[in-house]
């Protein structure tokens, strides 16, 4: 079967109005309203007015027209214009006919904004890096000029342009750097993947941390649709700002769900028995002692596992020594959860199976 490469939203956008242009003009003149500028401020520019853009996650167009309705039939029950443009609406099919067109168009033109969940408090934003080095990841970065701090700007948030934590997201928001009290931007893929490397990578002192970031670059670099592949996220910091923090993550990814418009969360431990297992100074030591020891050594990197799962909501993978001898292998299970989805799954199957109906 050969796909096309038509996008369908934007040829159900071109067809949408092509029938809007054709049916304009009787709408005019059975309406009465003297222009299309005119006939859009008192119809097709009310979405705001009549829906929540702020804060409703909107699945589809049929959904999109059904708020509008429902808020324009609440605001006209009290006397005045928009009862006036209800009623004016409920007695004109042709003008019925124009306004369903329209929304539904308008949804299309803005699905990924209109359609995109506004992430809660705790995936705004991550701080990563290791004690004093500290750097920032937000969804929509701005220093806050009254307190000083970084933060969010929260009216921009559902319009971004890209996937949450995706390479596109953070080479258009940028990465704060703590220490010198900076936004660093980016204009390319290589300049992000560089500063990533020596600024949060290379101190990690990992050559396996070094080589999974090593495949992870050259499957960016080759990609064509770099600005859509999650972003490897090193260093999650588990406790924030705070400079004695208990955990970190050595990479974590976030991508999208499209069947539930929300986030999957995956960190990746490489725990090689070097570094998270081996016990040293047991020369003088009983083995009960020894027990004791390795078993807190245990149910550290369980709590670990469990804090993170609790507080937000990332399930780990971990990798030892067996499968860390195979880096090609990690990075195989690993790239699974990086292929990027080009549009709305959801949206393309509603166009294709059901083409506008009035």
């Amino acid at each position: 079967m050969i796909k096309s490469s038509i996008n369908p939203i934007k040829l159900e956008i071109k067809e949408i109005t092509k029938k809007l242009r054709e049916i304009e003009p009787l709408v005019l003149k059975e309406t009465g309203i003297e222009s299309i500028g005119s006939l859009n401020g008192k119809y097709g520019g009310k979405y705001a007015d009549y829906i929540n853009i702020m804060d409703e996650i909107i699945t589809s167009p049929d959904h999109f027209v059904s708020l509008y309705m429902n808020g324009f039939k609440k605001e006209a029950e009290v006397p005045g214009n928009h009862q006036n443009n209800y009623i004016l609406l409920q007695e004109t099919p042709i003008l019925k006919e124009w306004l369903l067109l329209f929304l539904k168009r308008t949804y299309l033109r803005c699905y990924g904004s209109l359609s995109k969940k506004r992430p809660p408090i705790s995936d705004a934003s991550m701080i990563l890096g290791q004690n004093q080095m500290c750097y920032g990841l937000f969804v929509t970065p701005r220093k806050n000029n009254t307190t000083g701090k970084w933060e969010n700007d929260k009216s921009e948030i559902r319009h971004l342009p890209y996937r949450y934590w995706s390479i596109g997201h953070i080479l258009n928001a940028g990465i704060v750097e703590f220490q010198s009290d900076k936004l660093i931007p980016f204009q390319t893929v290589p300049d992000l993947l560089n500063y990533t490397r020596a600024a949060l990578v290379i101190p990690q002192k990992s050559k396996y941390g070094t080589a999974l970031f090593n495949l992870y670059e050259q499957y960016v670099l080759d990609s064509n649709e770099k600005e859509n592949i999650p972003f490897l996220i090193p260093e999650y910091r588990y406790d924030g700002l705070e400079t004695k923090h208990i955990y970190r993550l050595d990479f974590t990814i976030i991508f999208p769900n499209e069947s539930n418009n929300d986030l999957n969360k995956i960190g990746i431990e490489l725990s090689p028995w070097s570094s998270h297992g081996q016990m040293t100074g047991l020369k003088n030591k009983t083995q009960k002692e020894i027990n004791y020891i390795a078993r807190s050594n245990w149910e550290s990197e369980m709590q670990k596992r469990r804090d993170y799962l609790l507080k937000y909501n990332i399930n780990l993978l971990t990798y030892t020594d067996s499968k860390l001898q195979d880096i090609n292998g990690v990075w195989n299970e690993i790239k699974k959860f990086l292929v990027p989805a080009t549009f709305n799954e959801q949206l393309h199957f509603y166009i294709i199976n059901d083409r506008v109906n009035i």
